[in-house]
């Protein structure tokens, strides 16, 4: 591997850790949105429910995933011979760190999913990567036109592109069957794939 392509792939593995990052820090900003808006117990029940219909959606690897409710505090048993403002500092940043947990076993469940699918996607890129060098072959024993152009310019749209979806539905604090999102754009990933495998120039 030469040191243009390591650089690459150090830059590719950076990124994705970057936008896991940025997608936790949305997530946590939306809930602390939440909590300052409609108090504690909802912004709880909201993330919960999140929790429950995510994990429905992988009950497979239910069992080695993170899923169950990660906070069982009482918050109404606080020390009362504390001070009453010790007891609000308690309390707030045991109620802060319950959301930040949530808000984490969250993003950890949508990452799971998202590494589910990867078995799809390796498939379609494969098919997609035949049926483009078949094309190739065809292109090549025909003595059709060679350029680069098309493949450079694909790669690099769609790699930022793929990314950016993925980075932002890991973001979006909703729940949504992966189906819906992974399939399109798996075949879309295919289609791209064999664009570019089949603008390979002659000699790869």
């Amino acid at each position: 591997m030469t040191v243009p392509n390591r650089k690459q792939s150090k830059r590719f593995i950076m990124s994705w850790f970057v936008i896991l990052f940025l997608g936790w820090l949305l997530l946590l900003a939306w809930t602390m949105t939440r909590w300052t808006l409609f108090g504690f117990e909802k912004t709880c029940h909201v993330i919960n429910q999140l929790l429950r219909e995510q994990t429905q959606l992988i009950v497979v690897y239910h069992p080695v995933l993170p899923t169950e409710y990660l906070s069982s505090i009482d918050f109404t048993q606080i020390k009362t011979s504390l001070p009453p403002a010790l007891t609000d500092a308690y309390l707030f940043s045991l109620q802060l760190w319950t959301l930040i947990r949530l808000t984490t076993q969250l993003m950890i469940i949508k990452l799971s999913i998202l590494i589910a699918a990867i078995p799809l996607f390796t498939l379609t890129m494969t098919a997609g990567l035949v049926d483009g060098l078949n094309q190739r072959a065809i292109r090549t024993y025909s003595l059709g036109r060679e350029s680069s152009y098309v493949f450079h310019q694909v790669n690099r749209f769609f790699k930022r592109g793929f990314i950016w979806i993925l980075a932002v539905w890991l973001a979006l604090p909703i729940s949504i069957n992966p189906a819906i999102l992974f399939v399109p754009l798996s075949i879309v990933l295919s289609v791209m794939v064999s664009i570019t495998a089949c603008r390979f120039k002659k000699y790869l």
